[in-house]
């Protein structure tokens, strides 16, 4: 059976992968479906159900549903993809990606919102579970000249924000560390982990789609960058908190941003925490008695001094977590591990000792 799409005839036949039987491609997970133009559904039952398992781009399925996809692929999951090979593949799917072996083909992808499908999944193959898209408009008015987009790429049009909620990240990163030994000794193992998804995963999973893209981390030290902060709201993947970092209606303040990609597409595709500002409606605001500074209070919000003061001068008391932090009602199932927040209260306190030391303590002093 073949039909036509706005002029395009594509086979609703399934393609098969290298060396793969016809009974192969009924493997649960690995099936893909003929995707159809606005208002042209199938009229045969066989292919409406294969439209309805979809699977490769199962995320985008009422999308899908109203666009045409030139190719079809219906595979059953064999040996991985060689790293060297696996970025060729576009497909978002990682059960798809993995049914082919040797040299995979080249796979276009049919238009932007599948790019997020594709970043999306990648990322979610190392923990980073909040990819969000915002228009470059929206992100530029929100932030200070010096940190607007066109400094790092001036024909943008849209951010994809990359982010994690909950600790399935940082198992990611453990793996990977003990994976590769001498890792944690490293200087910043984290950030460094951080690049070798992005640029060995994800990167190269769109340079091979032909999609033209800027990476930015929040630590690129002097070089231009983005306000991660002010990215994570404007897409909506957090919400502005008393405690002074962004919230998630699910992983409550259990997320961090970790990269963007900075596209000369626009995408507008907003985060479950769009519009979310939980503290003026929260009664409990147990993080305010939970702060052992008094540095957490409402509306006033987060006291930096006072914490960093605090921080630095009692450092034991806050080494294991921000007590303020771990009282938000908002997602506790979702809190790090404790050695993740050992690990973060350590770099952070670096960085506050610093500011201390260079602002405050003179105040202090003077006061004295």
């Amino acid at each position: 059976m073949s039909g036509s799409t706005g002029g395009t005839n594509v086979s609703a036949e399934p393609s098969r992968l290298p060396g793969q039987s016809e009974s192969a491609s009924e493997v649960e997970g690995t099936r893909a479906a003929l995707l159809y133009r606005p208002r042209q559904r199938p009229d045969d039952a066989a292919a409406r159900r294969m439209a309805r398992e979809i699977l490769c781009f199962g995320s985008l399925r009422p999308k899908l549903q109203r666009e045409a996809v030139p190719f079809v692929i219906r595979g059953e999951a064999r040996n991985p993809v060689p790293p060297d090979t696996a970025g060729q593949i576009a497909c978002p799917n990682p059960q798809v990606v993995a049914a082919y072996h040797g040299t995979p083909p080249r796979i276009r992808l049919p238009s932007m919102s599948e790019t997020l499908e594709t970043v999306r999944a990648l990322a979610e193959r190392r923990g980073l579970n909040l990819v969000a898209a915002v228009p470059v408009p929206r992100y530029d008015a929100a932030v200070r000249p010096e940190a607007r987009s066109t400094r790092l790429a001036p024909r943008s049009r849209s951010i994809i924000a990359i982010g994690n909620g909950g600790g399935g990240f940082w198992k990611a990163f453990q793996r990977h560390a003990r994976e590769n030994p001498g890792w944690f000794e490293r200087g910043n193992p984290l950030d460094d982990f951080t690049q070798v998804v992005i640029e060995r995963e994800i990167s190269p999973a769109l340079s091979t789609a032909g999609v033209p893209h800027t990476v930015a981390y929040p630590f690129m030290g002097g070089s231009p960058t983005l306000d991660f902060m002010a990215l994570g709201k404007a897409a909506g993947l957090g919400g502005a908190s008393i405690i002074g970092v962004l919230v998630h209606p699910v992983f409550g303040p259990w997320i961090a941003f970790r990269a963007a990609l900075l596209l000369e597409e626009e995408l507008d595709a907003p985060g479950a925490a769009a519009g979310f500002d939980p503290c003026p409606r929260c009664a409990a605001r147990t993080c305010v008695s939970a702060c052992p500074a008094s540095a957490v209070s409402y509306p006033a919000g987060w006291n930096v001094p006072r914490c960093l003061t605090h921080r630095v001068e009692h450092e034991a008391q806050c080494a294991p977590r921000c007590a303020a932090r771990a009282a938000c009602v908002l997602g506790p199932e979702h809190r790090y591990p404790d050695d993740e927040l050992a690990y973060h209260q350590m770099r952070a306190l670096r960085a506050m000792r610093q500011y201390y030391e260079s602002n405050l303590r003179p105040m202090r002093s003077e006061g004295e």
